[in-house]
């Protein structure tokens, strides 16, 4: 009886392990190909943001603006409609992504001034929208002005 029980025993982990060796075919794979793919959209994300070049445009708004907040909400929403993922070649193989820009309104030695950064290629765009809002507004291509600024972090 206790022979019978043995085999029985030895049987079931055997079993057992051979399950678990299935599942490891199975799953393993799986696993390893999601971790890849995460990795593999970060650096090819990563390769092309390293690629795109970028400008700051300075803009100066007259005196007296006529105009409704709402000009700057359309041009705000020109932004964000941007796009850049292209087809899923590109997003997913050259690491395409939506633009992103920084709207900045920074004071330099007491005087106000207003700044957007983005991308080179969409210096045009960026122009023509706002002086389609704003017709009496100076854009001109700046020096980034953060690369003056040093950080202090002994402190």
């Amino acid at each position: 009886m206790s022979d019978t029980l043995g085999e029985a025993s030895i049987e079931l982990i055997i079993q057992t392990l051979y399950a678990l060796y299935i599942l490891l075919i199975i799953f393993v794979p799986i696993i390893l190909g999601f971790f890849f793919w995460r990795f593999w959209i970060r650096y090819v994300r990563m390769q092309f943001l390293n690629e795109q070049k970028h400008v700051v445009l300075e803009f100066r708004l007259p005196k007296e603006i006529t105009k409704s907040p709402v000009a700057m909400e359309v041009f705000i929403n020109t932004l964000y409609q941007t796009s850049g993922e292209g087809n899923w070649f590109d997003k997913f193989w050259k690491g395409g992504m939506r633009a992103w820009f920084s709207l900045e309104m920074v004071s330099l030695e007491g005087q106000v001034h207003f700044f957007i950064w983005a991308r080179s290629n969409l210096k045009k765009i960026i122009e023509t929208q706002l002086y389609s809002q704003y017709p009496d507004v100076e854009i001109t291509e700046v020096e980034d002005y953060t690369k003056e600024v040093t950080l202090d972090q002994t402190k």
